[in-house]
């Protein structure tokens, strides 16, 4: 692929990310807010609704995302990330016209086998995107995602706040509906595999058993996991914290979204400057300085 050309899909790719981060930053950090504010038909606690909530998405994401990735390599990047970003539009403007939890904790269950927008988009440009560009590339895409989660959330409390907690819900489903779009009708090719090339692969089993036997991704699936659910630990419940903390709970949105939303600019403030840096001295260097400062 010329270099015009990979640009050119790269920028695209960090604008729908940035849309679509804005768009879900809207509605994560309220979401434990959306559960209370909807009851349970159950005896079960608000708490644990919360709970499922989350990791309803969490636990169909994690199973889809290798089926979507081996699906990738044989139809196409782009097609994958238009999956993502329609369905999460769909899905997303079904959910704010949810009555209890138990119905919002089921489309958070099908929205986490269905969507997936950063790793659709991170897939896509690395397909597209030289070797030795490639920390850049992926810098670039981080800039739009952190930017996207460090505005989106104080958009969204402030709407929570002066709206209603359904009404970030509608404005998510059509900036998704944007970014889909944007691919759609900007990115030519979008890392399509050559004729024949899906018969040459092996089995969808067989990649991952490559893919997990690769020297460094046992370590680098440990890290990630461990990042990971030491922020999902903290996350469902912050809001709820906040409005503890508050006086004034008419701007508990507000301020969640201040909170949430301080450190993603922080990301934002680093990530391509990070990625050249790795570019230079080696990701590794990156990897562990930025983990033992976290």
């Amino acid at each position: 692929m010329s270099a015009a050309r990979w640009q050119t899909t790269l920028w695209i790719m960090f604008a729908a990310q940035l849309i679509s981060a804005v768009g879900f930053s809207v509605i994560f950090p309220f979401l434990p807010l959306y559960v209370a504010e909807l009851g349970t038909r159950t005896s079960l606690s608000i708490p644990f609704w919360i709970g499922i909530v989350f990791g309803g998405q969490a636990l169909t994401m994690a199973i889809a995302s290798p089926i979507w990735g081996a699906l990738a390599d044989r139809l196409g990047h782009k097609l994958m990330v238009e999956r993502a970003m329609y369905g999460g539009a769909v899905l997303l403007l079904l959910m704010g016209f949810v009555r209890s939890a138990e119905e919002l904790a089921l489309l958070r269950t099908i929205q986490g086998a269905v969507t997936g927008t950063i790793s659709a988009a991170n897939a896509m440009v690395a397909a597209v995107a030289p070797r030795e560009r490639m920390g850049y590339a992926m810098g670039t895409l981080q800039v739009g995602l952190w930017s996207g989660t460090a505005a989106g959330p104080l958009l969204g409390g402030l709407l929570a706040d002066s709206l209603g907690l359904r009404a970030p819900f509608y404005l998510t489903a059509g900036l998704l509906l944007v970014a889909g779009l944007l691919v759609s009708l900007g990115v030519r090719g979008g890392g399509r595999p050559e004729p024949g090339a899906a018969r040459q692969r092996p089995g969808m089993l067989a990649s991952w058993g490559a893919v997990v036997r690769a020297r460094g991704v046992p370590l680098a699936f440990g890290l990630r996991f461990l990042s990971g659910l030491a922020l999902t630990m903290l996350l469902p419940f912050t809001p709820l914290f906040v409005q503890e903390l508050m006086d004034d709970e008419g701007r508990v949105g507000t301020m969640t979204g201040l909170v949430v939303g301080v450190a993603s600019a922080a990301g934002t403030a680093t990530a391509i400057w990070l990625g050249r840096l790795g570019d230079r001295i080696g990701h590794r260097r990156i990897l562990t300085s930025c983990a033992l400062i976290t």
